[in-house]
């Protein structure tokens, strides 16, 4: 595999050149934190900024690919050479989209007890209310709602 032109700066678009599985399940774990969550007993987990929802495998694995495809446009943004351009061109094919993808669900893995932990809190479509004072806080990723 051809090797990255040291000169090109790809940190802003990546953090290492190293596109093996594990460093690329990485990256992308990053983007998708907070956003996505499997859970053993459930499976993938979507946040849609209220609650957390059920998501399909196939739903994590276009999103996968959405994230690499977008690493790769920035790096041909970024001036990437024929070379460049080939070499991370690993980025697109279903296999490795596959593979990162079973990667990040164990970069992403929750424990089940890591949600609906606040009892004295209630979700509701304005916000969260805290039933101890009658407060309503604004929907927050650290209560983990599943309903």
């Amino acid at each position: 595999m051809a090797e990255l032109d040291p000169k090109l700066d790809l940190a802003p678009v990546f953090r290492t050149p190293d596109l093996n599985d594990g460093p690329v399940a990485e990256y992308v774990a990053g983007e998708l934190d907070g956003t996505y969550a499997w859970v053993a007993g459930f499976g993938w987990l979507c946040n849609n900024g209220q609650v957390w929802t059920d998501a399909s495998e196939p739903a994590v694995v276009e999103e996968v690919r959405l994230v690499l495809r977008e690493l790769f446009a920035q790096a041909v943004a970024a001036g990437a050479s024929p070379k460049e351009i080939t070499y991370m061109s690993v980025l697109l094919r279903a296999g490795k989209i596959r593979a990162v993808a079973g990667l990040v669900k164990g970069i992403l893995e929750l424990p089940l007890d890591a949600f609906d932990t606040a009892l004295d809190h209630l979700n509701t479509p304005s916000g969260i209310v805290n039933l101890r004072t009658g407060k309503l806080l604004p929907h927050s990723n650290e209560f983990r709602f599943r309903d």
